[in-house]
């Protein structure tokens, strides 16, 4: 969860994986930057629906693969994910980057337990 509206999260989640958030379909995909793990390939499609921002993306790297990148919400806290889902013998020898990578670059608030 980040500081919305979504399309400033969007902005966000992109700026962190160092990509542009204004690709459109046909164009390639790759991560840059200090400490973001690697990913490439094309955008297969972009979905905006208002709410949503979504890149569909068909990778090379670091496995065949797709994913989905998104910005989801209205408010003034917007959820991002990035879906990644890996083929093939060499995608079940990686090592899961991306898991601490959002952890480090987007941590969660502390939530206090509800009363009662």
């Amino acid at each position: 969860m980040v500081g919305g509206p979504h399309d400033a999260a969007f902005a966000k989640l992109c700026a962190e994986l160092g990509v542009s958030a204004d690709l459109r379909a046909g164009q390639r995909f790759a991560t840059s930057g200090p400490g973001v793990p690697a990913a490439a390939g094309s955008v297969h499609s972009v979905q905006d629906f208002g709410a949503t921002r979504t890149y569909f993306l068909l990778l090379e790297q670091p496995a065949p693969g797709t994913a989905c990148l998104t910005a989801e919400g209205t408010g003034d806290i917007v959820a991002i994910s990035f879906y990644l889902y890996l083929y093939g013998p060499a995608a079940a020898a990686l090592a899961d980057q991306w898991t601490p990578f959002f952890a480090t670059r987007f941590p969660q608030p502390e939530v206090e337990p509800a009363a009662g």
